[in-house]
């Protein structure tokens, strides 16, 4: 390979890893001059939270503490996306049920309360980009629901699915600057291969509380840099992201050569970094609506998995003497399957999660564009929730290929609720490999900072010019 291509391949490489490590922060925000905390008349919580889960154990003939393993599977098939009802039947997972002790999701007041003043508002245009009625143009703020659920034709396949997935995008935002520390690990059948560790710095423009001057009108602003291993330390990815849905931007430096080149953000469907992901792996889904073609397929009840921990308490980020928020340091680290001498099954399958009944819809999503890696893919989104939990893929021919997983936790920060993501989790079934990434919390030897509202991330910071000065 000439020195060219080894370049190029390695700044496409980290322009997607750091795609697919943005964070996802589903805290909602508020207008200009509103009170964050005011709960404004609607309960913190929804009020029928406990009812409904028990509802959904009884329908479903769960109990808390059941185990299903390859003996016993076939009563939970149908609440088990299939390529995981399969691992189970293999012996290479074991699902654990719990019930969650609280109501886990983003805030219920601000998320009812917005719903309804959004109601109305906007509407689909002729590219299934998001519309405000009243301009006819893409909106520069965008808070809680842009479609109540309530509102949304199902009769109608397509226009409920791409109604669903903007509001999905919705909940899928950090207001202000946000640092999270990350770490993606390959791992084959005989245990972990190499690792990945850095930093991402992000600026989200969505926040009309923010008052940060936007005169490229950009969505967000985000800044990888990675620490490890020696040989790419220092190097730096910026991405922008635009309002209008434009394609993203993207810079790199490479210490090597000591400069900033221009990413391709073309293709968004390659692996990364040889890893199992792709950069719109990230959130199950993190490209656009408006490149896909939709289709709700049902509504059904499937079983959700989480941290052990994250079921039984909110985490409580804690506010610095800066004014920013650090999330939940008490928290157990994320184990998976090699780190468990006992464990007979797939190296990465994940231990300590317990799994939850709950209510949602399945989308079945295809590219548009023809020179798409995947083909067919189909989205697992639990109701109250939002954002999406499963992605099953499937090649151009028609062949299931791969499976994504995301893990939530639910956090507070003051008084208002929110809930972000710890880890992915994607299975190659063709190549019987994974990839374990993970951005908050613990694993292994890390613990992960997640600082939200962080008052000294700045505009400036997301600059070529920027990036040249911080790699000196």
């Amino acid at each position: 390979m000439t020195m060219r291509k080894f370049i190029t391949a390695f700044i496409m490489a980290f322009f997607l890893i750091g795609s697919l490590y943005q964070p996802v922060i589903a805290g909602m925000h508020l207008p200009a001059g509103d009170n964050p905390d005011d709960p404004a008349g609607y309960p913190r919580f929804d009020p029928q939270w406990k009812e409904k889960q028990d509802a959904m154990f009884e329908k479903h003939g769960l109990k808390d503490g059941d185990v299903y393993d390859s003996t016993n599977c076939e009563k939970i098939k149908d609440l088990l996306p299939p390529p995981v009802y399969n691992w189970v039947k293999k012996g290479e997972w074991t699902i654990p049920i719990k019930a969650q002790k609280y109501d886990f999701g983003t805030g219920w007041a601000k998320m009812q309360k917005y719903s309804d003043l959004n109601r109305g508002k906007y509407d689909i245009g002729p590219n299934q980009n998001l519309i405000e009625k009243a301009s006819g143009s893409y909106p520069k703020d965008m808070t809680g629901l842009m479609f109540p659920v309530d509102d949304i034709d199902f009769s109608y396949p397509q226009g409920a699915a791409i109604r669903l997935m903007h509001n999905s995008f919705t909940y899928t935002r950090g207001s202000g600057g946000l640092v999270r520390d990350l770490l993606q690990e390959w791992i084959g059948d005989e245990g972990p291969q190499r690792s990945i560790h850095g930093s991402l710095n992000i600026l989200s423009y969505l926040d009309s509380n923010n008052h940060i001057p936007n005169p490229n009108e950009f969505k967000s602003a985000t800044l990888l840099v990675f620490d490890e291993p020696h040989d790419i330390k220092g190097t730096a990815a910026l991405t922008w992201r635009y309002l209008d849905g434009s394609a993203d931007k993207g810079f790199t430096y490479i210490p090597v050569i000591r400069r900033v080149k221009r990413s391709n953000a073309a293709s968004r469907s390659t692996s990364s970094m040889g890893t199992d992901f792709c950069r719109d792996d990230q959130n199950c889904y993190w490209g656009t609506v408006e490149v896909m073609d939709w289709k709700l397929i049902k509504e059904l009840d499937y079983l959700v998995p989480t941290q052990v921990g994250n079921l039984d308490k909110i985490q409580n980020n804690t506010q610095l003497p800066d004014g920013s928020w650090d999330a939940d340091k008490n928290v157990d680290p994320l184990v998976v399957g090699y780190q468990n001498p006992d464990w007979k099954g797939a190296p990465w399958a994940l231990q300590n999660v317990a799994w939850t009944p709950k209510a949602g819809w399945l989308i079945e999503m295809f590219p548009k564009d023809d020179y798409y890696t995947y083909g067919r893919q189909e989205l697992y989104i639990p109701k109250r929730q939002g954002t999406p939990t499963f992605k099953i893929v499937y090649n151009r021919a028609g062949e299931y290929w791969k499976t994504i997983t995301a893990i939530y936790n639910c956090y507070t920060r003051g008084t208002s609720i929110g809930s972000s993501t710890d880890s992915y989790l994607a299975v190659d079934d063709q190549t019987h490999h994974g990839t374990v990434a993970v951005s908050s919390g613990k694993y292994k030897t890390y613990t992960f900072r997640g600082l939200s509202r962080v008052p000294w991330i700045e505009p400036g910071m997301f600059t070529p010019n920027y990036l040249t000065r911080m790699s000196r």
